[in-house]
């Protein structure tokens, strides 16, 4: 993967952090997106500091409306300006920045936080696959989006669940749209994980401090404690999608 140019939404924690520092390893170029400055420069320092390649960051709040970031912030736009100017292009983008809003029953749940959820778990998505689909045509790059079956029609999962059906429908049409454009678009589910969104969800699974949010060592190790740790065979769904797709992009350029 050496050189490969690829966005990462949601870098700062858990399973983003881990899938940061597996594709540096491999000695990915990288763009990482988050909502926190001081968490993606301690993903980063965390990354120059095993010797692999410095990332490019871009703090993104994925619950602002295209409207509301406009003159101000990062936007779409203004990322792939960026990627173009600092990278010169980009192969792939992996869409794993997520909410999981309240687990409530559906008739007792509001609009406001399900129209929260469907900003980042949806809208966000697509703004992006818009803003970088240009870059994605000159490469014939690739998509993945994480998701998560486990609790779809599960009792008090109705917003989550919905906005997680809703991503993988769009992706899915999107992948029909740009497969003649030579795009590959995937969704991926890494399964359970002890991540902050898990222990939202399942406090009582957290043992021991530090459970929710990647306290590895490195990769090789647990990247989080808890019931459900981030392991490299965890990892190894996303890093098999993105090795299919270079294989087959060599078979074309033969």
């Amino acid at each position: 993967m050496e050189g490969l140019r690829l966005l990462l939404t949601g870098a700062s924690r858990g399973l983003g952090r881990a899938l940061a520092l597996c594709f540096a390893e491999r000695g990915v170029r990288l763009v990482l997106t988050a909502r926190t400055e001081g968490g993606l420069a301690e993903v980063v320092e965390e990354i120059v500091s095993k010797g692999f390649p410095r990332p490019i960051v871009a703090v993104m709040d994925l619950r602002a409306t295209a409207e509301a970031m406009a003159g101000e912030g990062m936007t779409t736009e203004k990322l792939g300006g960026m990627i173009v100017e600092e990278l010169g292009g980009l192969e792939g983008v992996v869409l794993n920045a997520g909410v999981l809003g309240e687990l409530s029953p559906v008739v007792h749940s509001d609009d406001k936080m399900w129209r929260d959820v469907f900003e980042v778990n949806v809208f966000s998505n697509r703004r992006l696959l818009e803003g970088l689909h240009g870059l994605l045509c000159i490469s014939r790059g690739f998509v993945v989006g994480v998701t998560c079956g486990e609790h779809r029609g599960g009792a008090y999962w109705g917003c989550y669940g919905a906005s997680k059906a809703a991503m993988e429908v769009m992706l899915g049409s999107y992948g029909r749209e740009v497969r003649r454009l030579g795009i590959g678009v995937e969704v991926w589910d890494p399964g359970r994980m002890s991540t902050g969104l898990r222990c939202l969800a399942y406090p009582g699974e957290s043992s021991g401090e530090g459970s929710g949010e990647g306290s590895g060592e490195g990769f090789g190790e647990s990247f989080s404690e808890g019931k459900y740790p981030i392991t490299e065979e965890t990892l190894g769904g996303c890093v098999e999608i993105v090795e299919r797709w270079m294989r087959g992009r060599k078979w074309g350029e033969a």
